[in-house]
């Protein structure tokens, strides 16, 4: 994951304005009080470090007050939610493209995602404007249970292939105690053909490597009519040797016997050409199949975060705007706008507080309807004590904004706003 931040925001408008009848009045009144935040903000924090984007986000239907409280319960649980799935989708994406060593790079609309998230419009013709938000946001939240569904029954199919290709790796080229007897005799050709008749037969013994000495001494004693000078090494690695030996078929259970007591093992093998032939063909279809699955649930994976990231920034959007109604009050007239948080993901923690400080500041200049003064205050004596110290230190800060946070008191900001990471 990029670990890009951002902060969705609303605000209030002033009221002797936020009252105009003009549709073009209230927007120049957005454009307004979003040039002047920005203005103050980019003046206090300077503009490295965050650029800011009006969203004009059209009036959704309100309902009543007991449908917007209840509403509001659903989107605590669903909103995270849908976040959290995307966030396992762009996990699943980038871990395939890692695989197959291509780009994670995804699109969201056709646009990168933080451009998508800076030009953010509503999708009025997906997702309609006249019905009921809860009808709306259950319409979302299915919408993405769907899609999930489908994406861990592509995955299933996906790893069950992985699967079969392991396995058939593993007898290619695995453990000497698992690896294919067929693939070692064709490294030697036709000298290597085990004996096979009414009377001889060749086997195979897996044995520790520090254990090569002892079959290598006395190997003829093993079993009874052991075929002289037929033991010869067929492979070694690491930790084991596999053995090619010769005796007469009648006395293949005294060998067994014996290799069980020294805690060997014993491999049979019957050559069969033809069927080697076959083994290949499938080993080769599996890795096909495989592979087609692979790029088929790649691309699934691009299309699918591309329809959960937009269905998860309408919810978000929609979250927004239904706290803004229960803190702000009606009318709805409100600015919409998103922050991007630039930096690492260590930076972002110290730079969300200097943002959350340098807001609540200005809100209080600005006397906004709905942002209670008293509240604003409240904050900023709180979130602003000795922050300004040189006395304090790093470590002492993040003790304190841990604090003030297990508190709830950066939770409940006086104006709303919630964060978003991918």
């Amino acid at each position: 994951m990029s670990n890009k931040r951002f902060w969705i925001m609303a605000l209030p408008l002033p009221v002797n304005e936020a009252t105009g009848s003009s549709p073009d009045t209230i927007d120049m009144t957005k454009w307004d009080l979003f040039n002047q935040i920005r203005s103050k903000l980019q003046d206090s924090l300077g503009s490295t470090s965050y650029d800011y984007f009006p969203i004009d986000l059209p009036m959704l239907k309100v309902g009543t007050l007991d449908g917007l409280m209840g509403l509001s319960h659903v989107l605590e649980r669903v909103e995270p939610q849908c976040e959290a799935s995307l966030h396992k989708l762009i996990a699943s994406y980038t871990a395939l493209c890692t695989e197959s060593h291509s780009s994670a790079a995804f699109t969201v609309s056709g646009k990168k995602p933080e451009a998508y998230l800076a030009g953010f419009t509503f999708n009025g013709s997906k997702y309609r404007l006249d019905q009921k938000l809860s009808d709306l946001v259950t319409e979302i939240s299915d919408e993405v249970a769907q899609m999930d569904a489908l994406v861990r029954s592509k995955q299933s199919d996906y790893q069950q292939a992985k699967n079969a290709v392991k396995q058939s790796d593993k007898s290619r080229s695995g453990s000497l105690l698992n690896r294919s007897i067929g693939d070692l005799l064709e490294k030697y050709g036709d000298k290597a053909v085990p004996v096979q008749s009414e009377y001889l037969t060749t086997v195979y013994i897996v044995l520790p490597q520090h254990e090569r000495a002892e079959i290598l001494k006395d190997y003829v004693n093993l079993a009874p009519m052991v075929v002289p000078d037929s033991l010869h090494l067929l492979e070694s690695d690491s930790d084991h040797s596999i053995f090619a030996l010769t005796l007469f078929r009648k006395h293949l259970t005294d060998l067994q016997n014996a290799v069980k007591e020294r805690k060997w093992t014993l491999r049979l093998y019957t050559h069969d050409q033809q069927g080697r032939e076959k083994q290949k063909e499938l080993d080769q279809k599996l890795e096909q199949d495989c592979s087609g699955i692979q790029g088929n649930l790649v691309r699934m994976l691009r299309t699918n975060i591309s329809e959960v990231f937009m269905a998860c920034m309408h919810l978000k959007f929609i979250r927004c705007f239904v706290e803004s109604v229960l803190r702000y009050g009606l009318p709805p007239n409100y600015l919409f706008l998103t922050v991007s948080i630039k930096g690492t993901q260590k930076e972002h923690k110290k730079l969300e507080r200097k943002l959350m400080q340098n807001v609540a500041g200005i809100l209080e200049d600005l006397k906004l309807p709905g942002i209670s003064p008293v509240d604003l205050a409240s904050f900023n004596a709180i979130t602003s004590a000795d922050m300004d110290s040189e006395l304090i230190s790093g470590s002492e800060e993040a003790e304190l904004w841990a604090a003030l946070n297990s508190g709830g008191i950066l939770d409940h900001a006086p104006f709303v706003r919630f964060s978003f990471e991918f």
